[in-house]
């Protein structure tokens, strides 16, 4: 059996094999791409309103390109990408681990504890998380069975509550906080459903635990009062917009029969929008995952049942959140959605958190009870199942996803478009159209603005007659646009048509910019189309 442990370690290595490729960068999505002279201009302490991950951020960057000096194609793989993958493993395999302990008399705990890693660490929506750069939800996720095996840990008896582990649970659950808060409110939620429901099962000092749990969280808080008074005072006006804007209705892209199954609905394009067919070997997933129901009833191990009962109920929980306003009982979440507050969970796929670790704990779980020994039969169903997960998420074993999985070379357009900016002593901005690409360059002194955002406009036919208006010569020179560029849509993510890529449509914008007498084109590069602004 240590053959396959060393197997499922490939497995996941493999999949996020991509990652370890430091000549290229993973800046894709919501993950950016920095220069040097970006991250000089950092602060480590922001002034005004924050991200709470932004002083991580600003710090790791700081360390990694200007104190060592790395470059970023490696700094984002030392500070983000490579501890996702660590602390995933780790904290899986912890938790997972812990609760198998209960299962007694069977010989390759190690193994199934490896299964459930793999499930954890290269299920559909964890890919997507992080293959769409959402490397805050990535590393908050990571923490997750960590936090949760801390909080099982104080209902322990082997525990006592003692106040090290308390004080540990609220600096990991405060380290989650920093990640995304909506993480941390997730991940506690389900402390205090598993603790509610163990409760039933094995009577606990139940309140001491309760208090103890409130203290870590009031620890977690404290810890991130750097972010939390500042971004307090300014609600309103920075964060107001951002909850209301998208709603539900939009972003309830995953039907009942994706979540419970484990399968992200933009799986495995990574689309926004792009809602995938469902999939019906996913339903395998679920069906191992709710069997252990059946083996209540012959359990007479009451730490066995503490494991079946909190875990199915946190994975339907999960998966009927996860699909939103979606049937069945939609109504349910469009009603929640009236609480002030609740719309951080806008996005009700963040609710797989629950369906991900629970399914990691529940199908372990199931193969420890029919594979008491080692034999045959149990050696070749452990098989077919690492055979059966490398099928369903083939798309990542074959070079087939996106985004972050799809590591590009800084194109050389963009390197030389940074230093034609940086040698000109003036300031200025540059206008971009339709939108900066991820590579182009901006900084304090020479920023970069999208013309979408300056003439809030979001379609291109509108934009090219937006340059034909008399009044855009005033606009462009109240901003200091010195340059208009195309972007050399490198990623092609810009110049779409239903969602493909369309060079047409960056022809036409070109075309249209020729005729416009106060621009002049600038021969750069034969990809990256500049126009220098020539008033009268």
């Amino acid at each position: 059996m240590k053959y396959l442990l060393i197997v499922i370690l490939l497995l996941i290595l493999w999949v996020y094999h991509p990652w370890f490729n430091f000549s290229k960068t993973l800046s894709s999505g919501d993950w950016p791409y920095l220069f040097k002279d970006n991250i000089q201009e950092f602060q480590l302490f922001p002034q005004s309103s924050f991200l709470w991950l932004e002083p991580y951020y600003n710090f790791t960057s700081k360390i990694g390109v200007q104190l060592f000096p790395f470059s970023w194609e490696v700094a984002e793989k030392i500070f983000w990408f490579g501890p996702f993958i660590v602390i995933s493993l780790i904290s899986s395999w912890i938790f997972i681990y812990s609760l198998l302990l209960h299962v007694k008399e069977f010989s390759f705990r190690r193994l199934f504890t490896a299964i459930g890693s793999l499930i954890y660490v290269s299920n559909t929506y964890i890919l997507m998380i992080v293959g769409g750069g959402q490397m805050g939800v990535g590393m908050a996720y990571a923490f997750s069975p960590l936090i949760l095996y801390l909080a099982f840990n104080l209902m322990s008896k082997r525990s006592s509550l003692k106040i090290g582990n308390v004080l540990l649970l609220g600096v990991i659950g405060g380290i989650q906080l920093m990640f995304d808060p909506r993480f941390f409110i997730l991940t506690f939620f389900s402390v205090f459903i598993s603790i509610i429901l163990v409760n039933f099962i094995i009577k606990l000092n139940f309140f001491k635990i309760f208090y103890a749990i409130i203290f870590a969280i009031f620890i977690s808080l404290v810890i991130n009062l750097f972010w939390i008074i500042p971004n307090a005072f300014s609600y309103k006006d920075f964060y107001n917009d951002a909850v209301t804007a998208i709603t539900i209705h939009t972003l309830s892209f995953a039907q009942f029969s994706n979540s419970i199954s484990l399968l992200h609905p933009n799986w495995p394009e990574n689309i926004f929008g792009k809602i995938g067919f469902m999939k019906p070997e996913f339903i395998f997933i679920a069906i191992l995952a709710y069997s252990p129901l059946f083996l209540l009833g012959k359990i007479a191990n009451p730490k066995e049942k503490a494991i079946i009962v909190p875990f199915s109920f946190l994975a339907i929980t999960g998966a009927f959140f996860a699909k939103g306003i979606n049937p069945p009982l939609g109504e349910i979440y469009i009603f929640l959605s009236s609480i002030p507050g609740f719309l951080i969970f806008r996005d009700p796929t963040k609710w797989y958190l629950f369906i991900a670790i629970s399914y990691s704990v529940l199908i372990p779980y199931l193969f420890s009870k029919l594979f008491k020994k080692v034999s045959i039969i149990s050696s070749f169903a452990i098989i077919m199942f690492l055979i059966f997960w490398v099928f369903i998420i083939r798309q990542s074993f074959f070079g087939k996803l996106n985004g972050t999985f799809n590591p590009q070379v800084l194109p050389v357009e963009y390197l030389m478009f940074e230093s034609f900016i940086n040698n000109q002593p003036d300031n200025f901005s540059t206008l971009w159209i339709p939108t900066r690409q991820r590579f182009g360059y901006s900084s304090i002194g020479h920023p970069a603005i999208s013309a979408e955002e300056l003439f809030n406009i979001s379609t291109q036919s509108a934009l090219i007659r937006e340059f034909s208006l008399p009044d855009t010569e005033n606009i462009i020179k109240q901003f200091e646009v010195k340059y208009v560029v195309i972007p050399y849509d490198s990623r092609k993510e810009i110049f779409l048509n239903n969602n493909t890529y369309d060079e047409n449509k960056r022809l036409e914008i070109e075309k249209s910019l020729d005729s416009i007498v106060w621009l002049k084109k600038i021969k750069l590069t034969n990809k990256l189309i500049i126009y220098k602004v020539a008033f009268d």
